[in-house]
């Protein structure tokens, strides 16, 4: 939640309860949670409000307690001190709360910043993971593997492989919520180093022998600030330090547990990690949505065009589950055909006769007329790998009118289907910019009866077949010319301009959801290096947070 929205509860109200915080604990951070942060409450609802204050203040803190007992708030405030909340019921605070504008007079400066090694912001030393021959893997507790650090930087419930372990293993190889993990080795030189944060551990995880475990003291340090500081270029710099490249290129526990680094009070940690990690929760939640919607999509997809869903459902008397203006234009029986049973009247077409099928290229790096102050799009297969949805906005190189006028396929229009047709072969995506594009790619002009999101699902449903028909002798490859034969089944234009309009809204909402996580990464990558080298103080972060979240 924004940390300046609103609570449920008057102006006079606010200013009671701030005067009172300022009076008997100043300069203490103090954040409101509960049903009046939810806007959930009635009117003699409490409300809640935690306190980050030291031992030595607890004379004040009970102090504190009496005077909103004794003060004319309708309502009962429920005072609690950060330190004394059970750990359970901390994420679900910091996950719903409104800091107390002016509660915390002031903030601490860069000259409150300590200086400290690694290790001493750590309860337990460094530990390197579990080693286990396959014959122990398939079954027994999940545990992260260099796939999931990679993958899921901010680590949660999500599918894993399982090795068997003992109950030793189980205590030593163990990771919790707030556990840091680096990959210990990379092939790819950067990627040594690599930090993930443990958010949600639901079952018993272990992690693998790649893989450094830190655990930090919540006492001394946030764990979710620290995954930002290894993140930001101050802690890539740091690790880049210790990397060490022999075979391949890789850190050691000793090395990473020496890191010196500058952190602030553990209060600012919080709200740090808060402002970043807000907008990564809601990068989270716009990934979930498009996950959900996409499914939503291609099962409709699946149903209609694949298993013949509602044209089986008439033949066995069974309710077609559609509205009856949708369900009257399938037919009521199949027909052989070259795809074997179709529906009838629907027709068997090739892919290259309705789309319009090309390819693309690089022009040479070494002509810098090509690249200098491009200012087109250029798509290489590797811009549809990093993709959460499969959507294209952005690429990662431009390219100059020179470098356009030198690929035949010139820059493809908004809507043109992408799919990467070497190394591997299988990225998907619809460019919602003009782009010209790489020679790994076959792309998909959808101009005729087909529509580009027909067209994109169909080549899911058919990536198996496009992968086992591709050549290539050193990779996979599959050419335009083998590919544009491919048949494809050609519904009538009413089934098609029905699957349309019950589609296309969920892929509008899919790109709009990919807009705001583009933009809220964009702001995350600003703020994270000035944050955490405390370029930027926090009063003027909160405003830019709170309106990043609201707009």
């Amino acid at each position: 939640m924004g940390m300046n929205q609103a609570i449920d509860i008057t102006p006079e109200q606010r200013e009671t309860i701030i005067s009172l915080l300022s009076t008997h604990l100043p300069k203490t951070e103090a954040w409101a949670y509960g049903s009046r942060v939810r806007w959930s409450s009635r009117p003699e609802s409490d409300l809640g409000v935690v306190v980050f204050a030291k031992p030595e203040q607890a004379r004040s803190v009970s102090d504190l307690r009496e005077a909103f007992e004794g003060s004319n708030l309708p309502f009962r405030v429920d005072l609690s001190v950060w330190d004394e909340v059970p750990e359970g019921f901390r994420g679900e605070i910091e996950r719903e709360h409104v800091v107390f504008d002016g509660a915390t007079t002031q903030y601490a400066s860069k000259s409150d910043w300590l200086e400290t090694s690694f290790a001493d912001l750590l309860t337990k030393k460094v530990r390197n993971g579990v080693y286990k021959s396959k014959r122990f893997h398939g079954r027994g507790a999940k545990i992260v593997n260099m796939g999931e650090l990679f993958a899921y930087p901010r680590l949660a419930d999500v599918p894993m492989r399982r090795v068997e372990l003992t109950q030793a293993e189980k205590r030593r190889f163990s990771v919790k919520r707030g556990d840091l993990l680096f990959a210990r080795r990379s092939l790819v030189a950067e990627g040594a180093g690599k930090c993930s944060v443990v958010l949600e551990v639901p079952e018993p995880t272990g992690f693998e022998s790649s893989i450094i475990r830190a655990r930090p003291d919540p006492a001394r340090a946030n764990s979710l600030f620290l995954y930002y500081y290894f993140n930001s270029p101050s802690g890539l710099h740091g690790l880049y330090s210790i990397r060490r490249q022999v075979a391949v290129a890789g850190i050691t526990g000793t090395d990473l547990a020496g890191l010196h680094l500058r952190v602030p009070p553990l209060a600012q940690q919080r709200q740090i990690a808060h402002i970043l990690g807000t907008l990564d929760d809601k990068i989270e939640l716009n990934r979930r949505m498009n996950e959900t919607l996409e499914a939503m999509a291609q099962a409709i997809f699946k149903d209609w065009f694949v298993d013949f869903g509602p044209t089986r459902a008439k033949m066995d008397g069974r309710d077609v589950r559609l509205p009856k203006r949708i369900a009257d234009l399938f037919p009521e029986s199949l027909v052989e055909s070259e795809l074997g049973s179709i529906p009838d009247g629907w027709k068997v077409s090739e892919i290259g006769k309705e789309v319009h099928v090309v390819g693309g290229a690089t022009p040479s790096t070494k002509e810098q007329v090509y690249w200098n102050g491009g200012e087109h799009h250029w798509a290489t297969p590797k811009d549809l790998s990093k993709l959460r949805s499969p959507v294209l906005l952005e690429t990662g190189r431009k390219i100059t009118d020179a470098g356009v006028n030198k690929i035949s396929s010139g820059l493809l229009p908004i809507g043109t289907v992408l799919l990467s047709s070497r190394a591997p072969i299988g990225y998907l995506a619809i460019a919602e910019v003009q782009t010209a594009i790489n020679q790994g790619f076959i792309a998909m002009v959808c101009e005729r009866r087909l529509s580009n999101l027909f067209v994109l699902f169909w080549c899911y449903e058919n990536l198996n077949y496009i992968r086992d028909i591709s050549g290539g002798s050193t990779f996979a490859e599959i050419s335009k010319r083998i590919f544009r034969p491919i048949f494809i089944i050609v519904p009538p234009k009413q089934v098609l301009a029905s699957y349309e309009d019950l589609v296309r809204p969920l892929y509008n909402r899919i790109v709009a959801n990919a807009r705001e996580a583009m933009a809220m990464a964009e702001i995350r990558d600003l703020l994270l290096p000035k944050l955490i080298s405390g370029e930027i103080r926090l009063r003027k972060v909160e405003n830019l947070e709170g309106k990043a979240c609201t707009g």
